[in-house]
């Protein structure tokens, strides 16, 4: 009976409970086992909301061990630092493949996995094609890991990442040998980054030119980051062109392409927009915001001058527009984040974040209207005249995805809310 009474307490401390949202949180092979020892499977595997793991000691055996009590992750994944060595032979060593779980637990939020060096790549590998949800609502982070996609014949063939559609925050593929043999096939049907979207190329040299024919927004920073000297073990690493960015429309925060020797200041190859030239023309259509964010090119510590770099697809589509165009001046009232500088007005509570029918919204004060805007800026539903006090809107028809809900009371003031459509 003691036992009990320890293993109930054990298990209280790793669920945190917020509302009805419902977190675990394991830090050792000690916590995960005694979880699953006392884990009562008669109702079948649970949901969470949140689920965290990390630590030095934990072995395959327990996320095998955790795959078979949870059915799904509502909102984040997160495994780091999980750094027992790993071995092919035993499942009491360390982590070495997540391909499992991600097919049996389902995925409906963001997913970070960061610093587990033991997976492997090839046979199953550590993450195989479909594994990754083709809508990630929220984070994507791949970092200090091996190759995260399979190998059949010892080379990549980059499926994982090939049936993405959607990430509604941050995308960053990191280091150690993840973004290893790149490419047309890599962000194949990705369309939208609601967040950041950053690569840190700084595992292999064998990195071949990085393709997303379909993206078009990109709501954060953008960042392509080589190793210090553009060279791994002494190769030049091995990113030719910058055609990643051949159909964006929109990027809402800083722009940074650095140590990559191959990537030419003008145009290069057969399509116009390859070189660093391409981003001075994205300044000059205004996808990029320069007066608001910077823009940093060429070299981490002698950046290529702006202001003498013509746009590809104005003029000779070399370096030089015949001259370039005057770039656009600094706005000093723009934010870190891009936005003009203004006072927040918070006259309305909008809840939850996270939206699956209805969003409750409630002021002191009567609203003129509620506008539900999508990531593009075009208002997708319109509710007018709402009475002070508390009001549901229907939100069920709208597609899942990031929306900006503005409300507008009546003395004409203006409150704008971040959610997230289930």
């Amino acid at each position: 009976m003691k036992k009990n009474v320890f293993y109930l307490l054990v298990l209280m401390l790793l669920i945190s409970i917020k509302g009805f949202a419902v977190d675990y949180t394991f830090k050792s092979h000690a916590e995960i086992q005694d979880f699953y020892n006392n884990f009562n499977a008669a109702g079948g595997r649970i949901a969470v909301d949140n689920l965290y793991v990390t630590g030095d000691d934990v072995t395959q055996n327990d996320i095998n061990a955790l795959e078979s009590c949870f059915s799904s992750i509502e909102k984040k994944l997160t495994f780091e630092n999980l750094t027992l060595p790993s071995d092919d032979n035993n499942d009491d060593a360390g982590v070495r493949h997540l391909d499992s779980f991600l097919a049996n637990v389902t995925q409906n939020g963001g997913i970070v996995f960061r610093n587990i060096p033991g997976l492997s790549w090839g046979g199953a590998g550590f993450i195989g094609a479909g594994l990754i949800p083709k809508h990630v609502k929220g984070d994507l982070i791949l970092d200090f890991i091996p190759i995260p996609f399979p190998g059949v014949d010892g080379w990549a063939t980059n499926e994982s990442f090939g049936d993405i559609e959607q990430v509604d925050g941050d995308l960053i593929i990191g280091s150690r040998y993840s973004l290893q043999k790149f490419d047309d096939d890599c962000f194949q049907q990705l369309q939208r980054v609601g967040g950041s979207f950053r690569l840190y190329m700084t595992g292999s040299s064998s990195i071949w030119d990085i393709a997303a024919p379909k993206l078009t927004y990109i709501g954060g920073d953008f960042e392509m980051r080589g190793p210090d000297g553009g060279q791994v073990d002494g190769s030049d690493i091995a990113v030719w062109s910058l055609i990643i960015l051949q159909n964006v429309q929109y990027i809402g925060g800083d722009v940074t392409i650095v140590n990559f020797p191959h990537i030419q200041i003008g145009q290069s190859g057969d399509w116009g927009g390859t070189g660093y030239c391409f981003i001075r023309y994205l300044i000059d259509t205004g996808v990029i915001n320069y007066a608001c964010h910077n823009v940093t090119l060429g070299w981490e510590d002698e950046p290529i001058d702006l202001a003498a770099l013509g746009a590809c697809l104005w003029g000779d589509g070399d370096n030089q527009d015949d001259p370039p165009a005057d770039l656009p001046a600094k706005d000093p009232t723009c934010s870190s984040t891009g936005i003009k500088t203004v006072e927040p007005v918070n006259f309305a509570t909008v809840q939850p974040t996270y939206v699956k029918d209805n969003l409750n919204i409630e002021s002191a004060t009567g609203l003129a209207k509620v506008e539900i805007i999508d990531i593009l800026g075009r208002p997708v539903k319109t509710f007018l005249d709402i009475a002070a006090g508390q009001k549901s809107l229907p939100l069920s028809s709208l597609s899942s995805g990031i929306y900006m809900v503005r409300a507008i009371n009546v003395n004409n003031e203006v409150q704008t809310v971040k959610i997230i459509k289930q």
